[in-house]
């Protein structure tokens, strides 16, 4: 995406929720330029359960699990942010055996990867999203367009910048007292100004997307990044976790406290990042 489409849409995404009134909405031939870089604004997709997985398969294929990782970190240090987005995503499909739809009876969800029977997208709000930096751990349905939309462009190598801001991030989460809880890192983050480019939200998308991969690690569910944890070992597991501090943060980072610390030897395979 260019930074003048980006901005296009920025405005037109913003100005439809009811900000930037003052700048107005993208005229006509702004919103032709950006529909013929292949991100048409309001063009919603509905998507079946099967079409969406197939898709999300077909996209992490093409993707080498370093790629994934330094993508991350050129989205944590902020040279580039869509890839925050991008190692949760891949993450979640690295496992992904190809299925068919098996919700549990009266709900949409698939059991095995979360998936809605069918979804209901507006692709380029959400490409926006992940290229502002946006990164969370639910809305499956929504993975392959986040691994799609990193294929389109060139591999994000990190810099030395967005390494050392990621190895701040860890040697925070390792240095907090023992009863830490995830809120109380954040806002430790946040009070240190750790990460550059990011609001509460995606803080916690980033710590989300460490502890999927065995960084933080959590008692409740394994490591994502090392077998398949279906949606209804999720739920199972969310099930077992008492006295949550807060209820919107979910697991696995929502399992982590700081008594648990960072996992120094995955930090090391999956980042190069040592204590």
């Amino acid at each position: 995406m260019s930074p003048e489409v980006q901005a296009i849409l920025q405005r037109h995404y913003g100005y439809a929720k009811g900000a930037l009134k003052k700048l107005g909405p993208p005229t006509a031939a702004e919103r032709a330029l950006a529909k013929r870089e292949g991100y048409p604004v309001d063009a919603k997709l509905t998507i079946s359960h099967d079409d969406c997985l197939k898709r999300l398969l077909k996209a992490a294929a093409r993707i080498k699990p370093e790629q994934a990782t330094a993508a991350f970190i050129a989205g944590v240090g902020g040279s580039t942010l869509l890839g925050r987005q991008v190692l949760v995503s891949y993450a979640h499909a690295r496992h992904l055996p190809a299925h068919k739809a098996d919700p549990t009876p009266g709900y949409k969800n698939c059991r095995t990867c979360g998936i809605d029977l069918k979804e209901q997208l507006d692709p380029t709000d959400r490409i926006l999203r992940v290229a502002l930096g946006n990164v969370w751990n639910e809305g499956a349905g929504n993975y392959f367009l986040d691994l799609e939309e990193y294929l389109r462009g060139a591999a994000p190598k990190p810099t030395k910048a967005d390494r050392e801001v990621l190895c701040a991030v860890l040697r925070t989460a390792a240095k907090v007292a023992p009863s830490c809880t995830p809120g109380e890192l954040e806002k430790e983050l946040a009070a240190k100004k750790v990460i550059p480019s990011s609001e509460k939200y995606a803080r916690y998308g980033i710590l989300e997307a460490l502890a999927m991969v065995g960084v933080l690690p959590n008692p409740f569910l394994p490591p994502e990044w090392d077998h398949l944890v279906t949606q209804t070992e999720l739920w199972d597991a969310s099930r077992r976790v008492k006295s949550a501090p807060r209820s919107d943060i979910i697991l696995p980072f929502g399992g982590w406290r700081g008594e648990l610390g960072v996992d120094w030897k995955r930090a090391k395979s999956l980042f190069g990042i040592a204590r």
